[in-house]
């Protein structure tokens, strides 16, 4: 499996973490999800926590930072409220992750590494503007079919300064032949508005993360806007469980009326 590009961060040079996963941003969702289990559905090991957080630092992804930091944050409080001596110790972990997270930003957003986040703001913005001139049926669900269309469809000049002025980021592509990133906004357009707003109401409605449930519902809906993963088995589970939640309520109303 090709490496990814070796990256510099505080004069220390190191390749990108993608454990065996096609991109390190793919691993830092899976390890964040192990993260989230450790420390607030098992809660077995601290020592296991450091190692997680560690091991989504040498990911260098900037999702996964974000959602490092969050969860982080939110442990922080849930152990203020247990035991406020260890506030200062967890404190102090969270410098290095925000450090890190810092010069990950400022490199992909004025840096050398400006194409991904130039490729992941098109990506949320142009298939936004494919469905709302396909509202209903959406452009069809086959990723082929969507390559083909983006390469084809183009901002006109207003709908691009619109843009740029709304975000106050300048959208410096104007076309591309791959893949959506994004598979939250590929599902709109793929699907159109009814479809997608379903789809992704049952996303929320799943029962098989409960516990902290705003928070891995956070994760997921984050990680799935950065990566085009929706769809595969292992989060349109949370889809089918949503579906089966709802069918179950449903049924269970129903015999109350018999």
């Amino acid at each position: 499996m090709p490496k990814k590009c070796i990256v510099s961060i505080f004069g220390f040079e190191f390749c990108r973490n993608q454990g065996v996963f096609w991109e390190p941003g793919i691993l830092q969702i899976f390890l964040n999800s192990l993260f989230f289990l450790e420390a607030f559905i098992f809660k077995k090991s601290k020592f296991l926590l450091i190692i997680i957080a560690f091991a989504i630092l040498t990911t260098y992804s900037t999702t996964g930072l974000i959602i490092l930091l969050l969860q982080v944050v939110v442990y922080i409080y849930n152990e203020f409220k247990v035991n406020k001596l260890l506030f200062p110790f967890i404190i102090v972990s969270l410098i290095p992750i925000y450090l890190v997270l810092r010069v990950n930003i400022q490199d992909k957003v004025q840096g050398e590494k400006e194409a991904s986040f130039q490729k992941r703001f098109f990506d949320l913005t142009q298939p936004f503007f494919i469905a709302i001139e396909n509202p209903l049926t959406g452009i069809g669900l086959d990723a082929e079919q969507f390559q083909k269309f983006r390469k084809e469809f183009y901002f006109t000049s207003s709908t691009l300064n619109y843009i740029n002025n709304q975000t106050g980021v300048e959208l410096k592509v104007s076309v591309i032949d791959k893949g959506s990133s994004n598979s939250v906004m590929f599902l709109l357009a793929a699907t159109g508005f009814p479809t997608a707003i379903l789809f992704l109401y049952m996303f929320f409605k799943q029962q098989i993360i409960k516990d902290k449930k705003w928070l891995w519902m956070s994760i997921m809906l984050i990680s799935v806007m950065s990566e085009p993963l929706l769809l595969r088995p292992f989060f349109f589970i949370f889809i089918v469980s949503g579906f089966m939640s709802t069918y179950q309520k449903l049924m269970i109303h129903k015999q109350q009326f018999q």
